[in-house]
C-alpha cells in the first residue's frame, strides 16, 4: 500500500493523489493511495508515527517529499525483502542516499534508516532530524548499499525552517553527546543554502560530540561524519593538509574505504607529495579490481572511480615527467569517457608541451564540440606548418579555451 501524508502543502499534493485514485484501472496490482491529512506541526516524528499506525504491510519504507527511489532500487527492493530471513525480527535497513551538489564532483552519499519491519513497535523519535527507535533496544540495523535513493536538494525556505527547528531542539536539550545526530543534519542544511562556514562548524561539533559517546567508531554514521568534513575541506576550502588526519582516521577504521583512499591520493598530489599519491592510487586500483569492500563504506565515487583514478595517475606521472605512463593513464581515462573535458584538457596540455600540435588538435575538436569538418581541415593544415604565424595563433586559441576548465573533475 502507498500512504501519502499531507500537512497543509500548497503544491496540490492531495488533489494529484485523488486524481490518481480515480484513474486507477480495475487490476489487482493497482493500489489506491491512502491519503492522510494533518495540521502543519513541527514534530516530524509525531506525524510519521501516526502514519505508521495506518500501515498494514509487513515492511514500511519511509520517504520524504524530496526523496525518490532509483530505478534499480524499484526493481530490486521487493525481491530483496522476499529473500530476507528477518520476517519475524525487528530489523531496520539503512538505504544509501545520493544527494548531488554543483559544488561537488560526486554525489554526497550517506546511509539513512528508512526501511523497517512493521508491527515490532519501531517508532520515529526526535521532532526533526528524526530516526528510528525501539524502546527495548532489541532492534538490528543493517546497511544496504545497493538500494539507492536520490535525494533532491530542498528549497532554501524549507532548509531555513528546519535549521530553526533543530536549533530550538538543541537549546531545549543542550549540547548533549547524543545530539551529534542533530549537528550532522544541521551541517547538511547549512551546506544546502551555501552557508559553508556554518556547515563545517556543525560537522565538526557532530564529530566532537560523537567522540564523547560510548558508541563504537566502527559504524557507518561516524564514517559519514568524517567524510562530510573531508569533502568540505577539500572542495570548498581547498585545505588538503587539514583533511589528511580525518582521512587517516577513516582508513584506520576501514583500510579499503574507496572514498577515503581516493581523497588521500588527491590531497597528497595537491600538496606536492606525488610519490605518496601514486602509491595510494595504485593501492586503490588493486582494491577495486580485487572486489575487497567493507559494509561501512559509502563509496559515493564508485560510478566514476576508474575514470578519475586514471586521470589522477596521468596527472601524477606527467608531473613526474614519466611520459610513457602519462600517455597510458590519460588514454585509458579518455577511453572510459571520450567527451569528458577534464581528461581532454590534460591530453591537449600534454601534447602541446611535447610540441605535438596535430595530436593536441584531435582532442581539441572533441573538447570544443562545435567545430565543422571545414574548421577541422583548416586547423589540421595549420598544424602541419609550424613555422607559420598561424601556428602560434592556434596554440593561443587552444590554451585560452582549455584553461577555462578550472575544476579538476
Amino acid at each position: 500500500m502507498v500512504i501519502v501524508l499531507d500537512t497543509g502543502s500548497t503544491d496540490r499534493t492531495v488533489d494529484i493523489c485523488k486524481k490518481f485514485n480515480k484513474g486507477l484501472k480495475p487490476l489487482a496490482q493497482s493500489k489506491e493511495i491512502k491519503i492522510l491529512e494533518f495540521s502543519n506541526e513541527n514534530d516530524y516524528s509525531k506525524i510519521k508515527n501516526e502514519v505508521y499506525k495506518s500501515a498494514s504491510g509487513d515492511w514500511i519504507l519511509s520517504l520524504g517529499p524530496n526523496e525518490l527511489l532509483t530505478e534499480e532500487c524499484k526493481k530490486n527492493l521487493l525481491p530483496f525483502l522476499l529473500e530476507q530471513p528477518y520476517q519475524n525480527n525487528p530489523i531496520v535497513f539503512c538505504l544509501k542516499y545520493l544527494e548531488s551538489f554543483t559544488e561537488f564532483i560526486f554525489s554526497v552519499s550517506s546511509f539513512k534508516d528508512s526501511l523497517f519491519k512493521n508491527n515490532f513497535e519501531i517508532i520515529s523519535v526526535r521532532p526533526v532530524a528524526e530516526h528510528l527507535f525501539k524502546a527495548d533496544g532489541q532492534m538490528q540495523v543493517l546497511n544496504i548499499p545497493f538500494l539507492n535513493v536520490d535525494k533532491k536538494v530542498i528549497s532554501a525556505n524549507k532548509a531555513n525552517e528546519n535549521i530553526l527547528l533543530i536549533n530550538d531542539a538543541i537549546k531545549k536539550e543542550g549540547d548533549l553527546p547524543d545530539n551529534y545526530y542533530y549537528y550532522l543534519h544541521l551541517g547538511d542544511l547549512y551546506f544546502s543554502i551555501k552557508e559553508y562556514a556554518q556547515a563545517l562548524n556543525s560537522f565538526i561539533i557532530s564529530y566532537e560530540l560523537f567522540n564523547k559517546t560510548s558508541l563504537p567508531k566502527e559504524n557507518s554514521f561516524y564514517c559519514n561524519i568524517l567524510i562530510k568534513i573531508i569533502r568540505q575541506l577539500i572542495v570548498i576550502h581547498q585545505d588538503y593538509q587539514k583533511s589528511l588526519p580525518f582521512i587517516e582516521e577513516i582508513l584506520n577504521i576501514s583500510p579499503t574505504f574507496q572514498d577515503a583512499l581516493f581523497f588521500a591520493g588527491y590531497c597528497n598530489r595537491k600538496s606536492g607529495d606525488l610519490k605518496n599519491a601514486v602509491e595510494i592510487y595504485e593501492y586503490l586500483y588493486d582494491q577495486i579490481f580485487s572486489g575487497n569492500t567493507n559494509p561501512l563504506e559509502i563509496n559515493s565515487l564508485e560510478d566514476n572511480i576508474t575514470l578519475w583514478l586514471n586521470l589522477e595517475l596521468g596527472r601524477c606521472y606527467n608531473q613526474l615527467n614519466d611520459q610513457a605512463k602519462t600517455v597510458i593513464y590519460l588514454h585509458q581515462a579518455h577511453s572510459i569517457s571520450t567527451g569528458y573535458k577534464p581528461v581532454l584538457k590534460e591530453l591537449i596540455m600534454f601534447y602541446l608541451e611535447q610540441n605535438h600540435l596535430e595530436q593536441a588538435l584531435e582532442y581539441y575538436f572533441d573538447f570544443k564540440e562545435t567545430y565543422t569538418l571545414e574548421d577541422r581541415k583548416n586547423l589540421s593544415q595549420i598544424a602541419k606548418l609550424p613555422a607559420r604565424e598561424e601556428y602560434k595563433k592556434t596554440i593561443d586559441i587552444l590554451m585560452k579555451e582549455i584553461i577555462s576548465v578550472k575544476k579538476d573533475f
